[in-house]
């Protein structure tokens, strides 16, 4: 199971953070595969939030 099934929460259901393990890696390591997979995934973040808010604000992204 990849890391995006682990964490994939389905439409409609709740989920509980207290629950989790704040200790559970999700199988990954120190090291510099994770860091890359962690510098990518935070410019994804960072795409779709520059998306996001403009449609939350009704402003253009562009503008």
């Amino acid at each position: 199971m990849n890391l995006r099934q682990r964490l994939l929460v389905p439409p409609g259901k709740g989920v509980r953070l207290a629950a989790r393990d704040s200790d559970d890696t999700l199988g990954l390591e120190k090291g510099s595969a994770t860091d890359t997979m962690l510098a990518k995934n935070i410019a994804r973040l960072d795409e779709l939030q520059y998306l996001m808010y403009p449609a939350r604000t009704g402003r253009s992204a562009t503008s």
